[in-house]
């Protein structure tokens, strides 16, 4: 058995008292890392407490509104949503909580602490933690923790919240300052609870902190204990008590091979649900560069790889290039040509996973044994991984490549159907959404902003005099023209926006969870950006401008409407003499 930790946080001193197995597992055996998931919530209440401690670190003119949206696209954190839609949905509803947030509250307060980490001595062993705010109050400070999640407790039970009384302590003891008043804010629910607290209160709950500590000192077996939390945990699949994972049966005199038996069943059966678990995030991904973006990270993950490399054929060249790898710190090989990928790992005749001994690829990487593994769907190769070296240091063997090769298989297929879903909704030459795809998000927009009482705002754009172009150079450099505008408008604005080709030498750009002042300066911003750069047209270079409009979601306005809207507003623009931003609010109003 690993050594118990000498430092404690609220969060391992509640596991403990939920559940001891869980706690081993965790903080004992050091398995935490291997079993979590990844979740949702969990990524969206991260990116909240990033938002609200840099927010509160912020001079008090620079609160406001749209600085702190800013910051929410600055911290926002993408990981564990199963679709972009998830996402999308998840990021409208932080957008509510913050916007209730800073209508309710007072956000103009100086606190005397934000996110404050401490590490504090009781007796042989440490406290320790992050307090999200200390602000002062009466004779002594107010400590405030933000939550996001749904359940909100009575009184009694938040006065007996185990973390709000041991940040009590932490304040006490690290700063001396007394902490009169405990709060939490519920986000979610825009809703506030706070306790008051005395000495003997703190007295209390360093005395029950000790009483948990030298229990989880004294605990020899750390039983599984159930709990409605169950279904929830990380380590379902190899409780004993939930039955989720093998069951062990040892007993003193049991038969080694017995052991052995049971030890492969039980690794078996938690490769097989996490590789279930990635199946179906894979199959609900319908971007082929995420996907392939994921492959090191299960790759990894599942196999208890060290270094891993994904290779993708690019078809117009017809070349297999390096697109991401882990655990190398030069690049294995930076491409294979496609003629010459049979002689290079060795393959007679049909491309399949195999272990390889290629001295180029060995020497590079200290090891004697690298695993190739394609990439296929629909007949045709779109890829290949090469692996080395499991953690545990062992052979690959058959059961390895089985695994690895069936996640791959999914992941090939997800590719492949994701490629052909952006094909239909891609325009073939800018490589922007085309506007089939703009008026399908355009709808789920207005949907989201109606829901949840965000907002939105719609960009139409058309190049200046784009026909003297055509009719100077050619339709071949008014297409090179468009090509290397859509790049512009992709850096002009942020990954979350929808950026499309809405027909002809218009485009559209759908500005997600931004406001009218913001989606001027955006639109100004393009505009000089595209003021400022040089076309090249065969070596020559020429200069070109845009004009734009801009019209913001509101109440009740439909989808034709909003179009028609921003519509206007350019064709003002237009009129104005070209190369301006003009808002439909403003020349209507």
């Amino acid at each position: 058995m690993n050594q118990i930790p000498k430092y404690f946080s609220a969060g391992n001193l509640t596991t403990y008292l939920q559940c001891p197995f869980k706690f081993k597992l965790a903080y004992i055996d050091g398995l935490a890392t291997l079993y979590k998931k990844h979740k949702p919530y969990l990524s969206a209440g991260t990116t909240v407490h990033k938002v609200l401690s840099e927010f509160f670190l912020l001079e008090k003119e620079k609160r406001s509104i749209d600085t702190m949206l800013e910051l929410l696209d600055k911290h926002w954190v993408s990981e564990g949503y199963t679709s972009k839609e998830e996402e999308t949905d998840y990021k409208h509803q932080v957008i509510n909580w913050l916007r209730n947030f800073y209508h309710n509250n007072d956000i103009f307060v100086i606190p005397r602490y934000v996110e404050e980490f401490f590490r504090v001595p009781i007796k042989e062993f440490y406290i320790t933690g992050k307090i999200d705010r200390i602000d002062d109050f009466e004779d002594g400070v107010e400590i405030i923790d933000y939550k996001t999640g749904g359940y909100v407790p009575t009184e009694e039970e938040f006065k007996k919240d185990l973390q709000m009384n041991i940040y009590a302590i932490a304040c006490f003891e690290k700063y001396k300052l007394f902490p009169k008043k405990i709060s939490e804010i519920y986000l979610q629910h825009n809703y506030k609870i706070s306790a008051t607290l005395t000495q003997e209160d703190l007295t209390n709950t360093k005395n029950n902190i000790i009483e948990i500590v030298e229990k989880i000192y004294s605990d020899k077996e750390f039983k599984p204990q159930k709990s409605n939390l169950c279904p929830y945990c990380d380590f379902l699949t190899v409780c004993p008590e939930m039955g989720m994972g093998v069951k062990v049966v040892q007993k003193e005199k049991m038969e080694q091979e017995l052991k052995e038996i049971n030890r492969q069943l039980e690794k078996a059966i938690n490769d097989l649900s996490l590789l279930n678990s990635m199946t179906l995030e894979i199959s609900s991904i319908m971007d082929s560069e995420k996907l392939i973006d994921i492959v090191t990270e299960y790759i990894s993950q599942l196999g208890r790889i060290k270094q891993v490399a994904v290779y993708m054929l690019e078809q117009e060249e017809n070349i297999f290039k390096l697109k991401k790898s882990i655990g190398c710190k030069e690049p294995w090989i930076k491409s294979i040509e496609m003629k010459t990928l049979y002689t290079y790992f060795g393959f007679e005749n049909a491309v399949t996973s195999k272990i390889i001994d290629n001295q180029e690829i060995t020497t590079k990487l200290k090891c004697q044994k690298v695993l190739f593994l394609p990439m296929i769907a629909k007949e045709k190769i779109l890829g290949f991984v090469l692996v080395a070296q499991k953690t545990d240091y062992s052979d690959f063997s058959h059961y390895d490549i089985s695994l690895l090769q069936n996640l791959l298989n999914h992941i090939a297929v997800s590719i492949n159907n994701a490629r052909l879903y952006e094909l239909a909704i891609t325009d073939g030459l800018t490589k922007l959404y085309d506007q089939r795809y703009f008026l399908l998000q355009l709808e789920q927009e207005l949907l989201r902003a109606e829901r949840y009482n965000s907002v939105f705002s719609l960009l139409m754009i058309d190049i200046d005099f784009f026909k003297q172009v055509n009719d100077t150079y050619g339709h071949l450099a008014g297409d090179s023209v468009l090509k290397q505008l859509a790049k512009i408008l992709l850096k002009s604005v942020r990954e979350t926006d929808i950026v499309c080709r809405y027909g002809g030498e218009e485009f559209s750009i759908i500005l997600i969870s931004c406001g009218k002042n913001w989606a001027e300066q955006i639109a100004t911003r393009i505009k000089s950006n595209v003021e400022n750069a040089e076309f090249d047209i065969n070596g020559k270079k020429i200069k070109l401008t845009v004009s734009i409009g801009v019209e913001t979601f509101y109440k009740g306005i439909t989808k034709q409407q909003i179009i028609s809207h921003a519509d206007k507003a350019l064709y003002k623009a237009k009129l104005a003499g070209r190369n301006r931003v003009v808002v439909y609010e403003n020349f209507i109003s």
